[in-house]
C-alpha cells in the first residue's frame, strides 16, 4: 500500500493543479471581459464607408454590419438595402450604389447606370463589383465588364488610370474611370 501513496498524491496534486488553472482562467475571462461566444464573419463591400471583413455575432443583421463597415456613404441606394436581413457565417453583402435613369424619358425597363462622382468609389467598383454589376451600374459592354474584372486577378488597380490601360478595353469604357483630355494615359 505504500506504493500507491505517491501515485495517489500526485493524481491529487495534478487534478488540484488542473482544477486551479480552470478557476483562474474563468476568473481572468471574467475580469478582462474576454468574449467567448462564436462569431461569424461577413464581408460588406460596395456603398460602405470601409469596406471590408467582420467579425460579427452570431444573430446579427446586416444593419449591424453595415455599422462595423463605417455606415452607408452618400452614393448608397438604401432604397435597395435591407438592414433586417440576417447574417451567416462568410456571406458576402454588396451595397448597391445609387443608379440614375439614361437619357430624357425614363422607365423601368430603360437600362440604368451608376451615378459616380467620388473618383474613390469608381475604383472601388473596378475592384470589386462582379461583371453583372459593372455591366448593370456602369453600363459597360459584357466585354468591357469581362476586361475589368479579369485584369484585377493578380494585382488590385491602383488608380482610375490603370482600369482605362486595361488591354482591349473599349474607348467608352475607358471613358467611363477617366474623362477625356490631352495626355489622361501616359
Amino acid at each position: 500500500m505504500d506504493s500507491l501513496q505517491p501515485a495517489r498524491q500526485k493524481l491529487v496534486i495534478g487534478s488540484t493543479v488542473v482544477l486551479s488553472l480552470a478557476i483562474l482562467f474563468q476568473l481572468n475571462r471574467s475580469v478582462t471581459g474576454i468574449a467567448v461566444e462564436p462569431s461569424i464573419e461577413v464581408a460588406v463591400f460596395g456603398a460602405v464607408t470601409k469596406p471590408g471583413v467582420y467579425s460579427m455575432p452570431i444573430g446579427s443583421r446586416l444593419g449591424d454590419a453595415i455599422d462595423q463597415a463605417g455606415g452607408l456613404t452618400d452614393q448608397a441606394d438604401e432604397q435597395r438595402v435591407n438592414p433586417a436581413a440576417p447574417c451567416s457565417d462568410g456571406q458576402k453583402f454588396v451595397i448597391p450604389f445609387k443608379r440614375v435613369p439614361q437619357g430624357n424619358s425614363a422607365s423601368k425597363s430603360d437600362p440604368v447606370i451608376l451615378e459616380l462622382s467620388d473618383p474613390e468609389l469608381l475604383l472601388q467598383m473596378a475592384n470589386e463589383a462582379s461583371v453583372m454589376d459593372l455591366k448593370e451600374q456602369l453600363g459597360l459592354s459584357a466585354l468591357d465588364a469581362l476586361l475589368v474584372v479579369l485584369g484585377r486577378q493578380e494585382t488590385p488597380y491602383s488608380d482610375l488610370n490603370s482600369v482605362a490601360q486595361v488591354p482591349d478595353l473599349s474607348e467608352s469604357a475607358k471613358r467611363k474611370f477617366v474623362p477625356l483630355s490631352p495626355g489622361w494615359i501616359e
